[in-house]
């Protein structure tokens, strides 16, 4: 005979659940992704900044003032610190969704 009208209505309402759960799914995995890119760049800047204290030990604040407004442009709300230390230097690098800390030992 066919579909009854409440047997349509649950197969449009499962069916809607099951889009919407995928879109959560997809959007996770955007936010994850994202995430992720800005871990990385924040790491490859972490790591070039210590590459020139350890290259240019008395002038890495030259470069400091550079390196902050790169951070801006390449990180949401992206600003980074140095706080030196009698051992070491404590570079860290934080922006909207997380932050990154690394250690130069002198």
């Amino acid at each position: 005979r066919g579909f009854s009208f409440i047997e349509s209505l649950i197969a449009i309402l499962l069916l809607t659940i099951m889009m919407l759960t995928f879109g959560e799914i997809m959007l996770s995995a955007l936010n994850r992704t994202a995430q992720g890119f800005y871990q990385t760049i924040a790491s490859e800047q972490l790591n070039g900044l210590a590459e020139m204290m350890v290259q240019f030990p008395d002038q890495y604040s030259q470069f400091l003032s550079q390196w902050n407004q790169d951070n801006q442009k390449l990180l949401p709300e992206g600003r980074g610190e140095i706080k030196e230390d009698v051992d070491a230097y404590r570079i860290t690098l934080k922006w909207h969704a997380g932050n990154l800390r690394l250690e130069v030992y002198r």
